[in-house]
């Protein structure tokens, strides 16, 4: 059973009140990596515009983490303000992957795609 479903279910059958439901709705698209970001799978659906790393205040580990965990769902996953040593290491990390860059270090914008 989908989430969505269960959610809808416990509504319908009077286990959650429509608060608890709405609160529990609002978080069914976010996907924690960790402790090192929350990402928000349903932010192209919702507003035309897809989920973005920031990749200015992360380490290079860290970076390949998230964008993984975008790529499980996800075709594409963009990251922004990389500079040259973490797309190295991005580009080591994802093996298998596709990965575009375009500028010039510290603010490197990268496609990562299969």
């Amino acid at each position: 059973m989908t989430d969505l479903k269960k959610i809808l279910e416990d509504l319908n059958s009077g286990k959650v009140t429509v608060d608890e439901a709405e609160k529990q709705l609002r978080t069914i698209s976010l996907d924690k990596i960790g402790s090192i970001a929350t990402i928000d799978l349903d932010r192209e659906t919702r507003s035309g515009v897809p989920e973005v790393v920031f990749a200015e205040s992360k380490d290079a580990s860290d970076i390949a983490s998230i964008v993984l965990g975008i790529l499980n769902t996800h075709d594409a996953a963009m990251i922004t303000r990389l500079t040259n040593e973490k797309l190295d290491v991005l580009k080591s990390s994802l093996e298998g992957f596709s990965i575009e860059s375009y500028g010039k270090s510290p603010i490197i914008t990268a496609l990562a795609h299969s």
